[in-house]
């Protein structure tokens, strides 16, 4: 996926940051600011901070690890406002419909400002570029917000996949 800007948000690849020493230490310092308790509430156990890595490092690690980060910043004042994460593509999958998992995190400022709308419409039309698009995010089934973003955006919600208390989405588009 290939970094992208909407009307109100720049989304850029974080690998060139975490290679720099000083990038890398200044965005895990924003990061731990905006990675609050109520930001990671709805995020899975595996996405979870750890208390012993106060820098993120670990974290930053096995997020790049996962798949592909970007960082979502505005457009205006140039500030890091949350993350967008692509899973690569499982190598197992049908070549013509390589499935990927989309998820996003936002501070809590930029809560209920159509930036998580925004940013998921956007990354879509972007990730549809290449050909047909098959995508899944899991929300928790509380989380109302994030479920009514990935609607707006196309995506279904998927009974079969789901499980109790995590509900499973799902977008297919065919190539244009």
């Amino acid at each position: 996926m290939r970094d992208f800007t909407t009307d109100r948000l720049s989304v850029r690849d974080w690998t060139p940051i975490l290679a720099d020493p000083p990038a890398r230490a200044a965005l895990g310092r924003s990061l731990a600011a905006l990675l609050t308790p109520p930001v990671m509430r709805h995020l899975p156990d595996r996405v979870q901070r750890d208390a012993a890595d106060p820098a993120l490092d670990r974290w930053m690690t096995d997020r790049a690890e996962a798949g592909c980060v970007f960082t979502v910043t505005t457009r205006a004042e140039d500030t890091l406002i949350g993350l967008l994460f692509v899973s690569r593509p499982d190598p197992g999958a049908a070549p013509d419909r390589p499935e990927r998992a989309l998820g996003y995190l936002l501070a809590e400022a930029a809560w209920g400002k159509g930036f998580a709308s925004k940013l998921v419409r956007a990354a879509c039309a972007v990730l549809g570029e290449s050909g047909t698009l098959c995508l899944f995010a899991a929300v928790e089934t509380d989380n109302r917000a994030s479920s009514r973003v990935l609607e707006k955006a196309g995506f279904l919600h998927d009974p079969a996949a789901s499980e109790p208390g995590l509900d499973t989405y799902r977008l297919v588009r065919a190539a244009p």
